[in-house]
C-alpha cells in the first residue's frame, strides 16, 4: 500500500503540494469544513471523517470531504505521512480507473488544508456523494451492473478489497462504490490468491448484511471475472482429459473443476444472473458427465 500511494504522489518527505488545476473550489470547501464553517457529519472511518458538502463545479450531486483523521479506529494517532499517502492512495484510484472509463468508483481531488487543531497542510478528499444504498433497495438489473462493473475493475488487474459501501447518484440513479481507497493493482508478475476476499465475497456479503442471500446471493458468490472464467474452463478440461476415461476415477469429475462449473452456472442461472456463452456450453458438457458418474 505505501508503494502504491507514493506512486500517486506520496513520499516520506512529505513534498511541497499545491492543487492541481480546476481543484481550487474543491480544497476551498475542505478549508471551510475543517473550519467548522460548512458540511454535515455523516460518520467517522479509520482514516477519516466523513462531512456532507454542496455541489461544486464537477460534482452535479454534491460532495463528501473527507478529513483525515488524528488517530485511527484504535485510538493510535497516524504518522501524517502515512495518512496523506492513505488518502492520495484513495483519490489517485478513483482518478486512474476513472481516467480508463471506470465509473463504478467516485469522481474524487485530494487536498491539503490548514488549521490551528489539525496543523498545515493536514489532508484531505473530497469526492462525489452519494445516497448509501443497501441491496434491497437495488434491484436485481442494478445488482448485476455493479457487479459487471466491478469485474470488470478486476480484470483490468486491481485488487477489489473491503467492505462494499455502495451509493446511488442522485444525477443519474446509478450505482457505485463510494470508498475504493482499499484497491490496489495487482503485480502481474507476482501470483496471487484467488481465494482472497474479492468481488463475489463482498457482493454476498452486501447482500447477505440487507437480509438478502437467497438465490440472488448464490449467484453472486458463484460469479467470477473473465479471467477467473477462462482458468476454472482450463482447469476443467484438464481434469476431463485426466479422468475421464478411467472409470474409477471419474467420479471425481463432480468434486473437481467440472463440477463447479456445473455448480456455478446452475447457482447462476436459478438467481438470473448472466453466464458467459463459453461458461454455459461447458457446464452443458460437463453435466451429463458428472451425473453419469455419479450414478455408476
Amino acid at each position: 500500500m505505501q508503494e502504491d500511494a507514493e506512486r500517486y504522489g506520496g513520499s516520506k518527505a512529505l513534498p511541497s503540494w499545491t492543487p492541481a488545476a480546476g481543484d481550487e473550489p474543491a480544497q476551498r470547501l475542505a478549508q471551510r469544513v475543517v473550519d467548522g464553517e460548512a458540511g454535515q457529519r455523516l460518520g467517522v472511518g479509520n482514516f477519516g471523517t466523513a462531512y456532507r458538502g454542496p455541489k461544486l463545479r464537477g460534482f452535479p450531486g454534491g460532495t463528501v470531504v473527507k478529513v483525515g483523521n488524528r488517530a485511527d479506529i484504535h485510538g493510535r494517532p497516524w504518522k501524517r505521512k502515512n495518512l496523506r499517502n492513505y488518502l492520495i492512495h484513495e483519490a489517485g484510484v478513483s482518478d486512474e480507473l476513472r481516467a480508463a472509463g471506470v465509473n463504478v468508483v467516485p469522481r474524487s481531488v485530494y487536498v491539503e488544508v490548514d488549521n490551528a487543531e489539525y496543523g498545515a497542510g493536514w489532508p484531505v478528499v473530497v469526492r462525489e456523494y452519494g445516497d448509501i444504498v443497501e441491496a434491497d433497495d437495488a434491484s436485481k438489473a442494478e445488482i448485476i451492473a455493479l457487479e459487471q462493473a466491478l469485474y470488470a475493475v478486476a480484470d483490468a488487474g486491481w485488487a477489489v478489497r473491503d467492505v462494499l459501501l455502495v451509493a446511488r447518484r442522485p444525477a443519474d440513479g446509478s450505482l457505485f462504490v463510494a470508498d475504493a481507497g482499499w484497491w490496489w493493482l495487482l503485480d502481474p508478475s507476482k501470483p496471487h490468491d484467488d481465494r482472497a476476499p474479492g468481488v463475489s465475497d463482498l457482493l454476498f456479503r452486501w447482500l447477505s448484511d440487507s437480509g438478502r442471500p437467497g438465490t440472488w446471493g448464490a449467484a453472486v458468490h458463484a460469479g467470477r471475472s473473465a479471467a477467473a472464467w477462462e482458468r476454472l474452463l482450463a482447469d476443467a478440461a484438464q481434469a476431463v482429459a485426466d479422468f475421464g476415461d478411467d472409470a474409477d476415477r471419474a467420479g471425481l469429475l463432480s468434486f473437481t473443476s467440472p463440477g463447479r462449473v456445473v455448480k456455478a452456472v446452475d447457482a447462476r442461472i436459478r438467481g438470473g444472473f448472466p453466464v458467459p456463452r463459453s461458461v454455459a456450453r461447458a457446464a452443458a458438457r460437463y453435466r451429463p458427465m458428472i451425473k453419469t458418474k455419479r450414478s455408476t
